[in-house]
């Protein structure tokens, strides 16, 4: 076991961090010299949310807990990739870190003490003045990136250790203006969340390309081709430089649709139904001629526009043409943080019109 008194700070160890990977050796070896490194025990407080110091903050060694005041928390680790930036830069913090591990090893290091090597550093525009002049570039930073998707649907909905196993999964990628992500038509591979950057989706429609929808960071696209098990509908380009993090298929059934749609068979039903569940018949298909009792009525090319009228408040039973149908409107459904069920087997399994 590594006794952590042995654990020293040098310039190899420091070029593992950003931006202090760009930084040269005497830069490093000044920024050492203002700084501190800290070897703390378990359950040890590093900063409290809302705390405004002014350290950028690195973990050397051992492992942290990263815990909110609603609730989301996830665990970083110094073997991981996320550990190489700088841990909850925005100020004041978002959330507050303890150690996870029976000790860590946390390097300190002073705004000031940094800021005479940003100008010549491509990181400048992130950490000047350890602070961030549009919100959204911070989600660089892989912590305070980590907590804000962690507060969105459907991540938030997640269970803690299957949010961190997720985030060890994704692979982080490097994009440029202008550069196509994923094309219409094609078979689908990954499924995408934006970390920094921005991205344009738009369709073609046989005579031109329609605009659909910007994103930003946090928000993620690709998740219907390995939903339904289609092609893309659409295509997805960068408006600006940025990083993506993307999850391949195999990783994205085992950790997202897999702990987000919640199935139900026949004879569960009229179980989920006694319990207040509502009715939504997203059929085009079984029995068009029928209607289905008690159900909403909405066109699955609507289900979009729809959702907005639906409450948070309630249960929600899906019933399909098929699974893959139904899944992929559970998952959209919960990205508006609406809770359902879908029947296995849709429609055609129903008992009852």
């Amino acid at each position: 076991m590594m006794n952590i008194l042995d654990i020293t700070i040098t310039n190899d160890t420091l070029k593992k961090f950003y931006p202090l990977d760009s930084f040269g050796d005497e830069e490093i070896r000044l920024i050492i010299g203002k700084s501190k490194l800290n070897h703390m025990q378990k359950n040890e407080l590093l900063f409290k949310q809302g705390s405004n110091d002014s350290d950028i903050i690195y973990l050397v060694h051992g492992s942290i807990k990263l815990t909110a005041d609603t609730g989301e928390q996830f665990i970083l680790d110094s073997e991981s990739e996320q550990s190489a930036y700088p841990i909850a830069n925005l100020k004041p913090r978002r959330f507050s870190a303890t150690v996870y591990s029976e000790n860590a090893s946390i390097f300190r290091v002073p705004a000031q003490a940094m800021e005479p090597f940003m100008a010549n550093s491509t990181s400048n525009a992130q950490l000047k003045n350890n602070s961030i002049s549009h919100d959204s570039e911070l989600k660089v930073f892989d912590s305070d990136w980590m907590m804000a998707l962690a507060k969105t649907h459907p991540f938030s909905q997640l269970p803690v250790p299957q949010l961190e196993k997720l985030f060890e999964c994704m692979e982080e990628i490097k994009v440029k203006a202008g550069d196509t992500i994923i094309s219409q038509g094609e078979e689908g591979d990954y499924f995408y969340l934006v970390k920094k950057g921005q991205c344009l989706v738009s369709r073609n429609n046989g005579t031109k390309e329609i605009p659909l929808a910007e994103l930003g960071p946090t928000e993620s696209f690709g998740e219907e081709a390995l939903l339904a098990h289609t092609t893309r509908n659409a295509t997805v380009r960068m408006l600006r430089n940025g990083r993506l993090m993307r999850i391949n298929q195999t990783d994205f059934q085992r950790f997202l649709k897999s702990q987000i749609i919640h199935w139900i068979n026949p004879d569960e039903v009229n179980n989920v139904l006694s319990h207040g569940a509502i009715k939504i018949d997203l059929t085009e298909k079984y029995k068009p001629d029928v209607t289905i009792s008690n159900a909403i009525k909405i066109p699955p090319f609507m289900l979009r526009s729809q959702m907005k009228k639906l409450s948070r408040k309630n249960t929600y039973l899906l019933l399909c043409d098929n699974d893959n149908e139904c899944a992929l409107a559970s998952y959209l459904m919960s990205l508006r943080g609406l809770k359902s069920f879908v029947l296995r087997g849709g429609a055609e399994s129903l008992s009852f019109v």
